[in-house]
């Protein structure tokens, strides 16, 4: 027989349960939604008594688990991790090939839970071809996934498996239940309605009560209380909703507080101070006071930080998972080298776990970060002694087959994480069940992000911190309800099912499915503040942790409007502890804190961009290069990160070569055609050859020879040019030879002129002459027959976005001028005069975009282009405005002047530091 009783607010279960569990001499079973719940109610009978019979009192998960293995005791229950690999395996058996691409199971899964009131149906398959013959819109939304699903399933009742989920929906196919006592329900809003069909079929052979939430304003709720429509339609009333927060309060003061602030973390932080104050003026109990969320998990984080540094204990302990443990990382990765199944990651996990490792980082991952096999680490004798040998296994083991493989590996002496990884595994994967080995890694891999491990002990006086499902038995006096969001209060399935679907399939065949969209937070923080013994500080932030803008909950905004006649405010935080250390990092004492007024306006103001604090130390620079200032002139910031960081990006290994491996093959490869085959007559023979010996580093580090074979092609093409252009220059203008070829030099600068020293320098003349070191290396440099004039040569893999020295000085190109100033000033042992200063363009075959004097135009040189022509007046200038450059940035080098100053944001946003950059303009 079924019974009913009405409750208005969560106190009268309390009071029905005291009255039926004490008062009478039958013993009775009373189910609950949530653990908190239970132990509130446990907490009720210990003061009473001291033992509490196992079927006293239970979860409504644990109850049909009870009832299900009297019925079914074969079947094992798969835990969700385990039915998601199930899932994995079954669709890949499937001839489904539209679900075997990834995140497919997990999907599936959802739709699993969703349709097993479906599933199990003995007609299932007739009563869905109805539907999707009369519903076809319906059929093209989701009949292939009720299709696989149906056949996932049945492999799992082969394999006599169930999901907990399931359970409910198995229990009412059997005929006759019974329980042997009285059973009370008080699940609220957590009632689903497969449930509510279980409890009203085990009614037909036992005494069963439910308590059924009803009040004036629960009709607002008709969709979330739908589960109850089975013992009684709810009355739905046709005038609008009205405002539902109409509280006759028991105190002078407002019970209910309604606060509209801008982050999440501005919740966190508010709360934190409030609580402190709570604590200081009414003298609450830290354990009358809770703070609850809709998900807390999303909050622990940094709720726990300023909990700690507030000095306020929390009721909830500190947790990680193993997967956090670097030695469940390390043996991982070994596991997936083993198998062949690697990457990168797991290669640099590896290698990196000894501390003895004895290559580079750097150039490690400028090699391996774009890796295709791992005959790759053959190229390092450490790296191929290590990951020699592999034994491959393609065939499916079970699990005690794979431990025996896999445990071997685990080379920490603490085994203590390991065992509860183990007894995890044999928990929820039968031991006849087999995978391959990649995917039995897959499942330590998953589980290990799952198994938890205690990092700071709860605190049994602390503040309640836990989610708002369970929050209505908590038996506290102040409440802070954070995150009142409208999308942080509704949930909805990821399926495709639609309302349409669910009430037809419930109407026409009397299957009843979950609802689509879930509003049962929402009901539980209305049902919450129907408590009047407590006070309640409700939270609205305009954006979460990661800036996404949100809505307000009907539930905070129609009290918020009522509360503040319309106008809701945005609320004044409060300051923590943990906000005044952070403004007031410097200060050594609480009392300096809060009276250091000039550091704290000068946080304000960096805040608001209006002041910014200087980020390195005033030094002088001792050492500089053409390509270090035309950095600085770019970004002050570049400049600081590969210069005092040394921040430098090498290149990754790739089919491609990359612009700098590009760069030094041709390069090399000029050199060597000048210096071996000065006539020019036989390099075009030898240019194999000579790509060969100008690559040779990069050679090394590739695998598979045939890359280099085709990359060779391209190069050959472009030294043919070059060759080509060389030739008929040296008939053109026999004047000019190469003379100097790949020539380092290092001059000193005064840093106060800009005028360089003609006497060669080295790095012990910065400090004792008070000036700073520049450093070049000139590619080429051609002298005429009288060892007078010069023309420097600056080879580049394309000229196209490179200009002529008209605009050398406002684009901060200032390079080549460098060269040309260095090279007048005696760099190469002598002065020679610089008449002309080119780039010249591998790809094009030419040069171009540069300088020429005009007065040895067609003497000494001829060009077509007269906009690279000048006069020697003109140079001139040029070096006096290029040394105001150079003074400039070895005087705001001096200063620590390494702000970024771009002068396009948008180039500035695109900027491959701008991870690392603190500018305003990026924030």
């Amino acid at each position: 027989m079924l019974n009913k009783i009405y409750i208005s607010k969560t106190q009268e279960s309390h009071h029905i349960f005291a009255e039926k569990y004490f008062d009478t001499s039958d013993p009775i079973s009373w189910i609950v939604s949530d653990l908190t719940s239970k132990l509130t109610f446990q907490k009720k009978i210990f003061e009473q008594q001291d033992l509490i019979p196992d079927e006293t009192l239970l979860r409504a998960q644990e109850f049909w688990f009870q009832l299900f293995t009297r019925f079914y005791p074969e079947y094992k229950i798969a835990s969700k991790e385990c039915s998601l690999f199930f899932v994995k395996k079954f669709i890949l058996e499937t001839e489904h090939t539209w679900a075997h691409r990834s995140g497919t199971a997990q999907l599936a899964l959802q739709y699993l839970n969703t349709l097993m009131p479906l599933l199990v149906h003995a007609d299932h398959f007739e009563l869905m071809k109805e539907f999707f013959t009369q519903q076809v819109p319906s059929f093209e939304r989701w009949g292939h996934w009720y299709l696989l699903c149906h056949e996932i399933y049945q492999k799992f009742l082969n394999f006599k498996l169930i999901h907990p989920q399931w359970i409910p929906a198995h229990l009412l196919q059997v005929d006759s239940m019974h329980w042997e006592q009285k059973v009370y329900f008080d699940l609220g809003a957590q009632l689903q309605p497969i449930e509510a069909e279980l409890i009203l079929h085990l009614s037909r052979s036992m005494d069963v009560t439910v308590l059924i939430p009803k009040n004036k304003w629960t009709h607002q709720f008709q969709a979330t209380l739908r589960s109850y429509d089975l013992f009684e339609t709810l009355q739905v009333e046709a005038t609008p909703p009205d405002f539902l927060f109409h509280y006759e309060h028991t105190a002078p003061e407002r019970r209910l507080s309604f606060k509209k602030v801008p982050t999440q973390l501005s919740e966190i932080q508010d709360c934190v101070s409030e609580i402190r104050k709570a604590v200081a003026e009414t003298a609450l109990n830290l354990n009358e006071i809770a703070i609850a969320a809709p998900d807390m998990g999303v909050y622990w984080p940094v709720l726990s930080s300023y909990l700690k540094i507030e000095g306020i204990p929390a009721a909830r302990g500190l947790t990680s998972t193993l997967k956090t443990l670097p030695s469940f990382h390390q043996w991982i990765a070994r596991l997936k080298i083993e198998n062949l199944d690697s990457d990168f990651s797991d290669i640099e996990t590896d290698f990196y776990s000894d501390a003895n490792a004895d290559i580079p980082y750097a150039e490690f991952r400028s090699q391996l970060k774009n890796m295709y096999s791992l005959s790759e680490l053959d190229k390092w004798n450490s790296l191929k002694i290590k990951y020699q040998n592999k034994n491959f296994l393609q065939k499916e083991i079970e699990l005690v087959e794979f431990l025996e493989w896999s445990l071997p590996y685990w080379k920490q002496q603490n085994t203590e994480v390991l065992q509860s990884l183990i007894q995890r595994l044999y928990q929820d994967f039968p031991q006849h069940i087999r995978f391959q080995r990649s995917i039995w890694i897959q499942v330590l891999d998953f589980l290990s992000s799952r198994v938890e491990i205690c990092v700071e002990e709860a605190s049994q006086n602390g503040v309640q911190c836990l989610d708002i499902v369970s929050l209505k038995d908590l038996k506290v006096k102040k409440v802070f309800l954070l995150g009142l969001s409208d999308s942080g209060l509704r949930k909805s399935t990821p399926t495709l099912l639609h309302d349409f679907d669910v009430q037809f399939l419930k109407n026409q065949y009397g299957i009843h499915l979950s609802d689509v969209e879930k509003s049962d937070l929402e009901f539980e923080v209305f049902w919450n503040l129907q408590d009047t013994e407590k006070k309640y500080d409700l939270y609205f932030s305009q954006a979460d942790f990661e800036s996404n803008q949100l809505a307000p909950s009907r539930v905070w905004f129609l009290g918020a409007v009522e509360q503040h006649e319309g106008k809701i405010p945005l609320h004044t935080v409060a300051d923590s502890r943990l906000s005044v250390q952070q403004l007031c990092f410097a200060a050594e004492t609480t009392e300096e804190m809060l009276h250091n007024k000039d550091l704290f306006s000068k946080r304000i103001l960096r805040d608001l961009g209006e002041w910014h604090s200087p980020w390195f130390e005033d030094r002088r620079p001792e050492r500089l290069s053409a390509s270090q200032i035309e950095d600085y002139l770019k970004c002050p910031f570049i400049n600081a990160s590969k210069k005092l960081y040394s921040l430098v990006d090498l290149p990754q290994l790739d089919l491609d070569v990359d612009f700098l491996t590009r760069g030094n093959v041709l390069h090399k490869a000029a050199e060597i055609i000048f210096k071996e085959y000065a006539d020019l007559s036989s390099a075009d023979m030898h240019l194999s050859e000579i790509l060969d010996r100008a690559s040779q580093d990069y050679q090394s580090q590739i695998k598979d020879p045939i890359l280099w074979t085709y990359q060779k092609r391209n190069y050959e093409l472009m030294l043919r040019k070059f060759i080509h252009f060389e030739q008929q220059l040296k008939i053109d203008f026999p004047e000019l030879q190469p003379k100097y070829i790949e020539d380092s030099f290092s001059v000193c600068i005064d840093p106060y002129t800009g005028d360089l020293d003609s006497k060669e320098s080295s790095g012990q003349d910065v400090e004792s002459k008070g000036k700073v070191l520049l450093r070049g290396r000139l590619d080429r440099v051609d002298v005429d027959q009288r060892n007078e004039l010069s023309v420097i040569v600056d080879y580049k893999y394309s000229f196209r976005d490179l200009k002529n020295f008209n605009t050398w000085i406002d684009d901060n190109k200032i390079q080549l001028l460098l060269y040309m100033y260095a090279v007048e000033k005696g760099v190469l042992k002598q002065n020679y005069r610089v008449i002309g200063a080119f780039y010249y363009g591998f790809k094009e075959g030419l040069r171009a975009k540069g300088f020429l004097d005009k007065e040895v135009d067609g003497v000494l040189f001829k060009s077509d282009a007269s906009r690279n022509k000048t006069t020697a007046d003109v140079k001139e200038q040029l070096y006096i405005q290029l040394k105001e450059k150079i003074v400039a940035v070895i005087q705001n080098m001096s200063a620590g002047q390494f702000e970024p100053q771009p002068e396009d944001v948008d180039d500035c946003k695109k900027c491959r530091w701008r991870t690392l950059c603190r500018a305003p303009h990026l924030n």
